[in-house]
């Protein structure tokens, strides 16, 4: 949860852009067509979802669709997106990603830093960020918003601590 950034000490907007979303989308990119890495694709997505909410939050309309393209695509000067089409992508990522995510899929992905492979918490994660983007919704379309607030909840939001989304370090 990234509740309390400020744009006056944190560059979200370099920082993410030159980080999260440049790595988000190059391991979209190399596992996108990779069935084996099925749930390391999803859990990019659901990251990159993650990423994407907090910059057009922040800034409102930003390069999405072209965003962190500028290796594997040379679009080096992205257009923006508008923040409504932003969600509307949003929520189609999290519902797929969540949804495709297997806790049968080999090999696990144990090097995940979040979750060390646990799908049912990254499902967990998916769920939440959607209900955060159901009640982003609530004041421009409520009915919409209650349905994705439902379904979230439904599915199964993080309601206990052992379930936060936080870089684990190890001994190194």
């Amino acid at each position: 949860n990234q509740d309390s950034r400020d744009v006056t000490t944190l560059p979200i907007w370099s920082v993410y852009y030159q980080t999260v979303i440049k790595y988000t989308h190059d391991a979209i990119a190399q596992t996108k067509a990779l069935p084996a890495r099925s749930n390391l694709y999803n859990m990019a997505r659901i990251y990159q979802a993650f990423a994407f909410m907090i910059l057009t939050d922040e800034y409102g309309d930003v390069p999405y669709f072209e965003g962190g393209a500028g290796f594997t695509d040379q679009v080096l000067f992205p257009k923006y997106d508008k923040q409504q089409d932003i969600y509307t992508d949003i929520l189609k990522e999290l519902t797929e990603a969540s949804a495709a995510l297997s806790a049968t899929a080999a090999p696990v992905e144990t090097a995940d830093l979040l979750y060390a492979g646990n799908i049912n918490q990254w499902k967990k994660f998916a769920n939440s960020l959607l209900l955060r983007a159901g009640m982003r919704l609530s004041k421009v379309d409520a009915t919409k918003a209650q349905s994705i607030a439902a379904a979230a909840i439904a599915a199964g939001v993080i309601l206990d601590n052992a379930d936060n989304a936080y870089i684990r370090h190890d001994a190194n």
